[in-house]
């Protein structure tokens, strides 16, 4: 496994960027938030787009549930 930077911040996130060898695959979680959200994809456009939408799903659930987005 590899870590090879961050996402810019989209909506107030930043999130990891890794490389799994092992199974050929992108990683990564959000870096600024207590909650565990991650994503992942084949290659960095895949990965970039699977961000995006977990920040939207994290922020989406958030409302649901009427907690406090961090």
């Amino acid at each position: 496994r590899m870590k090879i930077g961050n996402f810019t911040e989209y909506k107030g996130y930043t999130g990891s960027v890794k490389y799994d060898y092992n199974d050929h695959i992108y990683y990564g979680s959000l870096t600024n938030t207590k909650d565990l959200v991650s994503y992942h994809g084949n290659n960095p456009l895949e990965l970039y787009e699977d961000f995006k939408i977990a920040v939207d799903d994290y922020i989406e659930f958030c409302k649901e549930i009427g907690k406090e987005i961090n």
